[in-house]
């Protein structure tokens, strides 16, 4: 794995730089990387680390463009729009960066693939900004004793967590400090809004301690969480300690196997094929990022009433389908729903997409 004549000449600055040289940048092109979202976070995330040389690159996202991700998915332009952001996110880095390989990963990631997925590489960096999904990458990075880098965003502010799972020595984990998804605050962007230069900051934070850990310029520091405020200018960098209650890393953990981890993530039972709700005639509920236009379309095609999630009954003893775009948000708002006891609740595989582009509405 020397370097060609090429490569040297690409990677000239780096080179030269003083207690870093060949060996550092020998030590990024043997290194294999997943990136999970290739959105606001994800892609400063996937620039910085092509343009660095990191030797193999996974990029995990189920998600298409759309006009709303222009302001702060670099990556994308208006061309790009319903195509797939790993495919197109690929395609741009291997320009960018010739010399690396890039892999997109065309699906999102849960508990039935999770294991496959990030077993190919040393580092996971979460950049999917969602609270369900870092508890399922968290979790499993702990016990495949991987490391880990999460990043965070809301509104105008920014989170990085840090966690060095590969190390012998006991450290905290992301649910030493959030064990449950926080109840009274919208995490969600395209409800509560962002700002695009903010989560490009956030992900170039993300993106230089992992070109700083794989250099071994400089380690992860376990329980460390950078708070990152544009707005002020400022930086605070907190330090957590392992939770003496948490269900994973303390000694009164009661999810003590990877086989456990994964049980406790599973969502696979929670869905339904978009052809069996309609045979099942469910009564139906939208997540609020389906679009009124959409709705109509999937009322005229169902004939059928869809109502807001906001409206749900939870007296009723009828079995509902919640129906989101792709079938992603839906599926954790069900997971919520079975938590809290609402056994009868199921996401619609694939979402809007599914139900409007392949169900058979004629038989």
């Amino acid at each position: 794995m020397d370097f060609t004549a090429e490569e040297k000449l690409y990677y000239k600055n780096h080179m030269l730089l003083p207690n870093f040289g060949e060996d550092k940048q020998y030590k990024l092109k043997s290194s294999k990387v997943l990136v999970i979202g290739a959105g606001g976070l994800g892609c400063p995330v996937l620039t910085y680390l092509s343009l660095a040389g990191i030797g193999k690159i996974g990029i995990c996202d189920g998600d298409t463009i759309n006009y709303s991700n222009m302001t702060r998915q670099s990556l994308f332009d208006y061309d790009n729009v319903g195509q797939s952001k790993a495919y197109v996110a690929a395609a741009v880095l291997r320009k960018k960066n010739p010399f690396i390989e890039i892999e997109p990963i065309d699906t999102y990631l849960t508990a039935d693939n999770v294991l496959e997925i990030m077993n190919q590489y040393d580092l996971i960096l979460d950049c999917a900004d969602n609270f369900q999904l870092s508890f399922l990458v968290n979790d499993i990075a702990y016990f495949l004793n991987k490391s880990l880098i999460q990043g965070a965003l809301y509104q105008f502010e920014g989170l990085i967590y840090g966690f060095d799972f590969s190390k012998e020595k006991k450290s905290p984990c992301f649910r030493c400090f959030i064990s449950e998804e926080p109840k009274n605050k919208c995490t969600d962007c395209s409800l509560s809004g962002i700002m695009g230069v903010n989560a490009g900051i956030v992900g170039l934070y993300q993106a230089n301690l992992a070109i700083n850990y794989l250099s071994g310029t400089s380690p992860i520091e376990n329980g460390k969480q950078i708070f990152i405020d544009p707005i002020n200018y400022s930086t605070r960098i907190m330090r957590f300690a392992p939770s003496s209650d948490c269900m994973l890393c303390s000694d009164k953990a009661y999810v003590k196997s990877i086989e456990k981890a994964i049980d406790k993530h599973a969502l696979s039972k929670f869905e339904t094929t978009a052809q069996e709700a309609i045979e099942q005639k469910l009564f139906w509920y939208s997540m609020p990022v389906l679009k009124p236009d959409v709705v109509k379309q999937l009322e005229d095609k169902l004939g059928v009433n869809i109502k807001p999630i906001e409206k749900i009954d939870l007296s009723s003893k009828a079995n509902i389908g919640i129906v989101c775009l792709k079938g992603y948000s839906s599926l954790f708002k069900v997971k919520e729903l079975r938590a809290s006891g609402f056994e009868q609740a199921f996401s619609i595989k694939g979402g809007a997409t599914a139900l409007l582009d392949e169900a058979d509405f004629d038989k």
